[in-house]
This record gives C-alpha cells, sequence and structure tokens, in this order.
C-alpha cells in the first residue's frame, strides 16, 4: 500500500452546493435543539450563523457564542418560524450536519445513500452518547470506480463539557435514533459526473458523528450527568466502522481515500496513521488522507485568549483521549502537554 497522508484546506463546493445546505437541511433539527433551549449545533448552520454574526458584532460580543442569551435564542427561533413557514418538513425526525446533504421520505434512487447501524458495534462497547449503536451511509461503486472508496466523516464541531455532550444525546450528533434511513450527498460525495468528474462512481461512505471528539473517546465507563448515562466512546466506532467495511468489501480497494470537513477532518488527521496501519493489514490499496477545512492552530486568538486549547485540554480529559491518540505524538509531548 502506498502511504501519503495529505492535509488540503479544499473549497469544494460551488455556490450551486452551498445554496443546496440551506434548501435542504431538515429544520426538524432545530425543533430537537431548541426543546433543549440550545443553540450550539444550530451556529453551524448557514441558514443560523449570519444572524448569530451580526448579534455578536452588534453586541460586541467575542469568542463563542453564549448558548444561554436569551435575546440569541429568540432571533434563531424566528428564523427557524420563518424556515417552516416557507417549507414542508416532516417532524419526527431530528439530524444535523456541516455537509452538502438533501433529506429524503425514505425514497430511493441511484443518487441514494442509505443508512447501515452497526449492530455488531456494541459488542466492543462502540455506542453513541446515548448508548445506541452508530451508523454510516453508504452508496455502491460502479463501473470503474467499483473497487474504490471514499470514506469521508461528518462535521459538527466538538463537545467538551459533559453538559454539552448531555444536550447532543437527544439529537442526531449523539444518538443514532435520530438518523434518517437516507440522504442524498453532493460535492465530494456527489454520483454525478458533471459535478464530481474524479470520484462520481467510488464506493462512497458518510460516517455518522455521533460521538463528539472526533472519534478519540475511550472511556471505560459511562459518566452520569442528570438524568442520562453518557459514552465516550468514539475510537471504538472507529474500530467498528472499519471492521464493518471489511466486510462489505474494503478488504478488495484499490485506491482508498478517507477524509472529513472541520471536526471530521480533524478526524481524518489525528487518525490517519492508525486508519492506514489497519488497512495495510487488509489491503494493499493505494491510501489517502484529505482534510477539508480542518486545521486548528495551537495559537491564541487575536483577543489574547486561550480558547483553542481550553477546548484541547477540556475534550482531552473529558473523552479519556489518551487511550486513543498516537503513541509517538503523545510521547513527543512533555508530561503535562499530552492534550496537545
Amino acid at each position: 500500500m502506498s502511504y501519503l497522508p495529505v492535509t488540503l484546506i479544499l473549497f469544494l463546493f460551488t455556490y450551486k452546493s452551498s445554496s443546496a445546505i440551506e434548501s435542504s437541511l431538515s429544520t426538524n433539527w432545530d425543533f430537537q435543539q431548541l426543546k433543549e433551549a440550545d443553540i450550539e449545533g444550530l451556529i453551524t448552520d448557514v441558514r443560523y450563523k449570519n444572524i448569530i454574526d451580526k448579534y455578536q458584532i452588534e453586541t460586541g460580543h467575542r469568542g463563542y457564542p453564549d448558548v444561554k442569551d436569551i435575546n440569541l435564542l429568540s432571533l434563531v427561533k424566528d428564523r427557524v418560524k420563518q424556515n417552516l413557514s416557507q417549507q414542508n418538513f416532516h417532524t419526527n425526525v431530528s439530524q444535523g450536519t456541516e455537509f452538502p446533504v438533501r433529506f429524503l421520505d425514505d425514497a430511493e434512487d441511484e443518487r441514494t445513500h442509505k443508512l447501515h447501524i452497526i449492530t455488531k458495534g456494541p459488542e466492543s462497547g462502540a455506542v453513541c452518547f446515548d448508548g445506541t449503536p452508530p451508523g454510516f451511509y453508504f452508496r455502491s461503486g460502479n463501473g470503474s470506480g467499483k473497487s474504490k472508496w471514499i470514506i469521508y466523516f461528518q462535521g459538527g464541531g466538538w463537545c467538551y463539557r459533559i453538559e454539552r455532550c448531555y444536550r447532543r444525546s437527544v439529537t442526531a450528533l449523539g444518538s443514532s435514533k435520530f438518523f434518517r434511513k437516507t440522504i442524498h450527498l453532493e460535492g465530494l460525495l456527489s454520483n454525478q459526473a458533471k459535478y464530481n468528474p474524479d470520484f462520481y462512481n467510488w464506493n462512497s461512505v458518510f460516517v455518522a458523528y455521533c460521538d463528539g471528539g472526533s472519534f478519540t473517546g475511550n472511556r471505560d465507563k459511562p459518566l452520569k450527568f442528570k438524568d442520562r448515562l453518557l459514552y465516550f466512546r468514539g475510537h471504538r466506532i472507529l474500530d467498528a466502522l472499519l471492521d464493518e467495511l471489511l466486510r462489505k468489501g474494503l478488504d478488495s480497494a484499490s485506491d482508498i481515500i478517507v477524509g472529513g470537513r472541520s471536526a471530521g477532518a480533524l478526524t481524518a488527521i489525528i487518525h490517519a496513521d492508525y486508519i492506514g496501519s489497519r488497512l495495510r493489514r487488509a489491503t494493499n490499496a493505494s491510501f489517502r488522507v484529505l482534510s477539508d477545512a480542518g486545521f486548528v492552530l495551537d495559537e491564541r486568538a487575536l483577543n489574547g485568549s486561550a480558547m483553542a486549547q481550553s477546548m484541547f485540554q477540556q475534550l482531552y480529559s473529558l473523552h479519556n483521549a489518551s487511550k486513543s491518540l498516537n503513541r509517538a505524538c503523545l510521547r513527543a509531548q512533555g508530561s503535562d502537554q499530552k492534550w496537545r
């Protein structure tokens, strides 16, 4: 296997695909977030980011939006109501994502990615925040792409404080209860040759993100917060995913690209060596890693705050990430700097 992890910051989507995000993301996910009085997930949705950014500027607030700000929540609620008045969505499903996705009424055509729940996952402790089995969306390749695979990790930020993980556990970012059965994916995972000429007929895997820590979590026992047990098992989900894909034919691949966006891109970077080592034991495929907007600088913010470093440290501790990170990287850091 040729192995060359490459970090690429790519702007892959045209104006058209960006518009598709705005018109097709399910507002039902908003219902669940608002039910929990939480706007954390909504700030990554392009429909709400503009009004939140404007509000931040007008109020002079810097840094991460205050999820308890009643005025800000009211603005988002008003926009949700506006969206609902313009579009007809079902109210029994929740879903959040940072990738161009079109949600269907479980109808299928040649573009459809179908949900596959990893039913064997819980046997090894591979579960989402709420203890439900993880999953991924899959569309088979064809023609010249039949032996080629692209595995793309969903974005969705980090959950580095337990109260945020608690809120995620009742959304699609923390529970497979809210995964749609079918989705259409665009951009790099589109099967339309005119939009995606290089990869349109590859086997396409979109990994649902329900662990909140870029698949670094490896805590043996769940943590209890309020009325729920929360499982931090991202790395076990990663292992279960690779096992499942190898059973589905990944072991016969000739080419493999592992990628992601945002927190999904960090997944691809953080676990590049690990995924590569696992695949080398099963296949001689060419292996590449693609990171789309997934590089976070270990630097202070412009206002002098150490927000990024604080997030790194909190996530490292809460998810017990030391058990799943690259051993050589950990050894290269000082005893009190392992989180870097």
